[in-house]
């Protein structure tokens, strides 16, 4: 069992979160707190690419002024489907979402009470995808590029070797497919996902 709390905050522009959960508004000095997220029964399907050099390019164009990507600038795409959750106290159904996100340096350290000790990889959001218009209308009013769609996931079956797993989402901000087998050999070779096995959304 997977239990995930995540605190939203209000954001003017620009939205930098931790991937631990605790979301920092780097861009807004006065950000508060709107909105806690407690999920529960969770799994999921995350995949990290090593950026190109034409796709870092690309990348640093999106992002804000002040911001800038990682030294080893890596793009994530992970689809998670839980049970159920609390948003603010209110019990919500099962639900999925899908996000991207860029690995980034802010223009300043960010800080969180929910995690004051721990070393966090500080992500840039470029979409939040959902199946909850619960989930999708409070990512909305905080400043996230949200979008209400299909989302599916598939994590295949465990006594399966090698086992095949696969994601995707529709709509038109970001549209995922994804396709991953796990066995001893935990990388294809060269470390990078085959064209022919994942479609991700695109950089610029």
């Amino acid at each position: 069992m997977r239990r995930t709390t995540m605190a939203i905050g209000a954001a003017i522009a620009a939205v930098a979160i931790s991937t631990s959960g605790a979301a920092v508004a780097e861009a807004a000095p006065a950000a508060k707190k709107i909105a806690t997220v407690a999920s529960h029964h969770c799994e999921n399907l995350g995949l990290t690419i090593t950026l190109t050099p034409a796709q870092k390019a690309r990348a640093q164009a999106v992002l804000p002024s002040g911001f800038r990507l990682t030294d080893s600038p890596t793009l994530l795409v992970e689809t998670s489907q839980c049970a159920g959750a609390k948003v603010n106290g209110r019990n919500i159904g099962r639900f999925k979402l899908s996000e991207a996100a860029l690995s980034i340096v802010p223009p300043r350290k960010a800080q969180s009470r929910q995690l004051p000790n721990i070393v966090t990889e500080n992500i840039f959001m470029l979409s939040q995808l959902d199946t909850s218009r619960v989930l999708s209308e409070l990512k909305a009013g905080a400043g996230y590029p949200t979008e209400l769609t299909d989302i599916s996931l598939d994590r295949g079956k465990s006594s399966a070797v090698p086992r095949v797993m696969r994601a995707s989402a529709s709509g038109n901000l970001a549209p995922t497919a994804v396709r991953a087998e796990t066995s001893p050999f935990l990388l294809p070779p060269g470390g990078r996902c085959p064209e022919s096995r994942c479609r991700l959304p695109a950089v610029g």
